[in-house]
């Protein structure tokens, strides 16, 4: 009868965890990461889930399993530590998923670069009425342009020298980019350095096989994330993305 009551409550327990974490995933999904777009893959968000499944999915309702026996005197204590414990959680995965979601796709030196919320200056934005950035909603297409005051540029050229500060992490020079238009394609990965290795050229055959396309159809544009950088596929006619092609444009490429 123990073994009945302890499973009884750890079924309750997982059942009441899985519905919370997967709202919370979708929310992350449909919200933050606009899936089925690309960012979710190259924005590091391991940890975040490492978190939701080894402690809030998995830890918690086994120590419900393990503590519960009806009529204990702590049994209400026993609980509350748990739920305790899983809110806590909870809350520094969904706090470590916020600081890693992108609020820009910064296109910026021939790449488009995720900006996440952690790497973004907000007091520096220059749009502030035209976009703002999306603390809940999804990322905003922006072009990153170089500043014509030669101060401004020397500014930035010892920024990068001492720090790595890119262009794009200064959001004071962002300017509206509604769409990935033809111009973005003008300096883009060619077929012929993505042949020039054995690995790579396997890769795209895949993926040209897995998506039905041929390879003069595409464009490809490096795809900067916290964690992980891939090129990004678009068809050269509609402008609209294929997918994501698992080359690293700097370790694969050469790019710099």
């Amino acid at each position: 009868m123990l073994i009945k009551a302890k499973l009884k409550a750890f079924l309750i327990h997982l059942t009441l965890s899985a519905f919370v974490i997967g709202l919370l995933l979708f929310l992350i999904f449909t919200v933050w990461y606009d899936y089925p777009a690309p960012y979710f893959q190259v924005s590091g968000l391991e940890q975040f889930f490492l978190i939701l499944v080894g402690v809030d999915l998995t830890l918690g309702p086994l120590l419900t399993f393990v503590v519960y026996k009806p009529l204990k005197n702590t049994l209400v204590f026993d609980l509350s530590v748990i739920a305790i414990f899983q809110i806590m959680a909870l809350s520094y995965g969904v706090y470590s998923a916020y600081q890693v979601h992108p609020v820009y796709i910064v296109y910026s030196e021939n790449s488009l670069v995720l900006m996440s919320a952690q790497k973004i200056a907000q007091d520096q934005e220059k749009y502030d009425k035209f976009f703002k950035v999306s603390t809940f909603g999804k990322p905003t297409l922006v072009n990153a342009k170089m500043p014509t005051d030669m101060n401004k540029v020397r500014e930035l050229a010892f920024g990068n020298a001492f720090d790595g500060d890119d262009l794009q992490f200064h959001p004071e020079y962002y300017e509206p980019l509604k769409a990935i238009n033809q111009k973005l394609f003008v300096k883009q990965i060619t077929i012929e350095q993505i042949k020039a290795k054995p690995k790579t050229t396997e890769i795209l055959s895949k993926f040209l096989i897995d998506h039905k396309v041929k390879e003069q159809q595409l464009a490809f544009i490096p795809l900067i994330g916290n964690k992980k950088n891939m090129l990004w596929a678009f068809d050269r006619e509609t402008h609209q993305p294929i997918g994501l092609i698992d080359i690293d444009p700097y370790q694969h490429l050469g790019m710099y």
